[in-house]
């Protein structure tokens, strides 16, 4: 069993249905019932989301060289991969530098997202409230 499998066994069923409404259609009817037999159709459905969602992720550094200019994705599922595959990029000495990368692309996402993925940056590395972009996003977002 992969970690990825693993993962999406763990996942909490409640989230299922979010997934359900912004994926629609993007399950293929042979993979859901194997899914399905062996941890349940809810989680099956929500695994199979978030892996397709993850297949289609960009290339994260690629993000990171150039956060003002990348594409940002079309699907709202996508978009969630990518601000939680940037701000698992946070940690060791970089990690200050990473994280401003990472705002400067968040304050682009749609705004639901980025108070999301803002929310887990102050949580994972809290000096980012301090920086300048951070701070621009904050007061936008309060206004």
């Amino acid at each position: 069993m992969t970690p990825q499998f693993i993962a999406g066994e763990r996942r909490v069923p409640d989230i299922v249905e979010p997934f359900q409404r912004f994926c629609g259609g993007a399950l293929s009817p042979d993979e859901l019932p194997l899914a399905a037999g062996c941890i349940g159709r809810g989680p099956a459905v929500q695994y199979l989301a978030i892996r397709r969602a993850q297949a289609a992720v960009q290339d994260i550094d690629a993000i990171l060289a150039a956060p003002g200019t990348a594409a940002i994705p079309a699907r709202i599922d996508q978009v969630y991969a990518v601000a939680c595959a940037l701000i698992d990029r946070i940690r060791g000495e970089s990690a200050g530098d990473v994280a401003e990368r990472v705002v400067r692309y968040t304050v682009r996402l749609p705004d639901e997202i980025a108070a999301a993925a803002m929310r887990q940056l102050a949580d994972k590395w809290p000096p980012i409230v301090t920086c300048q972009p951070y701070l621009s996003w904050a007061e936008q977002a309060a206004a």
